[in-house]
């Protein structure tokens, strides 16, 4: 009897969740089709009569598969559209497209140079809000108008969005310029300071670094500056960096930089704050003028030469932002990190202290090694 009831109990359980499947499984119930949607690859925001000018890239899936061998296709179309705000511009565009816009797909975001001195997280506030946007899209300066970017052409890559988007991702081995992402970017310009930085373009050349205070841009940093500005962040993953030969004066040569940190601290003299910043770097020898092996008297040359250039480009960076009142390199961050009382009252109009606080930098290099020819140090 008691096997019975457990048997009935079992089969019971059974057909009420076969029942319950169904409802669970919601299938693709805001799926978007693809013959109904206009894939985003790019946009590019620019101001036109006091109005917002957005041009996109759109992609154009079956031209990706050129039907005879060696023919080439446009994979993309390019269209621009106005609009008092960037929502209004966005519900505008499937009057061109005929299709709904879909941003998945979009990989990079750039700013024009007169945009960029305006409200950029006003501009941008619908894509953070977005629910079909990936907050890990590419945020760019152009340094002109951002549909020159949009519309550049571009060699390897039929889709030139997606060519400008390895182009940035190749900052990872030059260290040219940072990497932004537009989450990045909008955390930045929420932060206490209110300073925020992202790459700056020529068309599809990496050229520098735009800065920018309180949402608005305030100036930029050349590519030796913004090599700089990424030692002080302790984001210099790899790269190169040029002195001039030890042996054959007249001469260059280049380290490979392997690896480097950065560590910051704060002090207070008599409750005011001084920031030191202390680099360490790891280079390998790249190349060099000089055909043989050198001793050690020469590896510490080479290492101060390269520390000489690295601090350069470091208090270069230092004294521009400091121009520009804009504190990309976080210093109040290290402050309130060792102090929160101190900072708590040093926060408030930050713009205008940060140019005083006096700024330390401590640079040191190892070479460890010239390479499998002339062999390991």
């Amino acid at each position: 009897m008691v096997r019975r009831k457990k048997q009935l109990f079992r089969s019971t359980c059974t057909i009420a969740f076969l029942l319950l499947v169904p409802f669970l499984l919601t299938g693709c119930w805001s799926s978007r089709e693809l013959n109904r949607s206009a894939l985003v690859a790019g946009a590019g925001f620019d101001k036109e009569n006091e109005k917002y000018k957005m041009t996109i890239q759109i992609l154009q899936p079956l031209k990706l598969i050129p039907k005879t061998r060696g023919q080439s296709k446009t994979a993309t179309f390019i269209t621009n559209e106005t609009g008092q705000t960037v929502f209004e511009t966005i519900r505008t565009f499937p009057h061109k497209t005929t299709r709904k816009l879909f941003w998945s797909h979009c990989q990079i975001f750039v700013i024009g140079r007169e945009m960029a001195q305006e409200s950029i997280p006003q501009t941008l506030d619908w894509f953070y809000r977005n629910q079909e946007l990936r907050p890990l899209s590419f945020i760019i300066l152009s340094k002109d108008k951002a549909s020159d970017v949009i519309k550049a052409k571009t060699p390897l890559n039929p889709i030139a969005a997606y060519d400008v988007a390895d182009t940035v991702k190749t900052l990872t081995d030059t260290s040219d310029a940072p990497i932004v992402h537009l989450m990045d970017f909008m955390a930045q310009v929420s932060s206490p300071v209110e300073a925020a930085y992202m790459p700056e373009m020529s068309k599809s050349e990496i050229v520098g670094t735009g800065v920018f205070l309180h949402d608005r841009l305030v100036g930029v940093l050349n590519l030796d500056e913004s090599k700089g500005l990424l030692s002080l962040n302790g984001q210099v993953k790899s790269g190169q960096i040029t002195v001039p030969a030890i042996k054959d004066h007249g001469k260059h040569m280049t380290v490979e930089i392997i690896d480097e940190s950065t560590k910051k601290e704060a002090r207070f003299k008599n409750g005011k704050p001084e920031v030191s910043y202390h680099l360490n770097y790891v280079v390998d020898i790249a190349d060099d003028p000089y055909l043989f092996k050198h001793d050690d008297q020469t590896f510490h040359k080479i290492e101060r030469l390269v520390e000489q250039r690295v601090k350069q480009d470091a208090v270069r960076c230092i004294n521009k932002v400091k121009s520009y009142h804009a504190d990309v390199i976080g210093a109040g961050e290290e402050i309130e990190r060792q102090d929160p009382r101190i900072w708590e009252r040093l926060v408030k109009n930050w713009e205008d202290k940060f140019p005083h606080i006096p700024i330390h930098v401590d640079v040191k290099v190892h070479v460890r090694h010239e390479g499998i020819i002339q062999g390991s140090k």
